[in-house]
């Protein structure tokens, strides 16, 4: 006596091809939930590549707008620092030809 095993091949593919239904859903809703048209490397590789370098691109950009605004601070600091040394030094001075005179 043999013993065979029977296979729906009908039900094989059809089971494949709800899989792949399925995936393709579930990539197709991750994209629209994303707002973003790449969602993972296989969607675009070289978009994904641009994309990245755009974004290093622009927090470099924000780093160095921070980076000149607090120079200028710093820079009105030191001006003001200057202009009270100088404010100071005429005053001092102011005191001791006045002291000259009177002595």
């Amino acid at each position: 006596m043999s013993n065979s095993i029977n296979t729906n091949i009908a039900a094989y593919y059809a089971q494949q091809n709800i899989t792949a239904a399925s995936n393709a859903a579930t990539s197709s809703v991750a994209r629209l939930s994303s707002g973003n048209a790449i969602v993972q490397a296989s969607d675009n590789v070289a978009g994904l590549a641009t994309g990245t370098s755009l974004a290093s691109q622009v927090s470099a950009l924000k780093a160095a707008q921070t980076n000149a605004s607090q120079s200028a601070d710093i820079g009105r600091t030191v001006d003001r620092v200057a202009y009270g040394i100088d404010v100071i030094g005429s005053t001092r001075s102011s005191k001791h030809t006045l002291r000259q005179v009177t002595d």
